[in-house]
């Protein structure tokens, strides 16, 4: 019956080492996917920028 409970023990442990690295990577992409949204969002207004200054000659 020992062995049943340590082999429990090991899939617990095993599942919360990869629970934490998915958190982890999670938490990278909402990094990265957050820079991204920033240099879209002031490469757009940027965009916008010339568009409105060729409209204006």
């Amino acid at each position: 019956m020992d062995c049943k409970a340590q082999i429990s023990l090991e899939m617990i442990l095993v599942l919360a080492a990869l629970i934490v690295v998915a958190l982890l990577v999670v938490s990278k992409l909402q990094s990265v996917a957050s820079k991204a949204s920033k240099t879209i969002d002031k490469r757009s207004e940027d965009l916008f920028e010339v568009i409105d200054d060729i409209g204006k000659t």
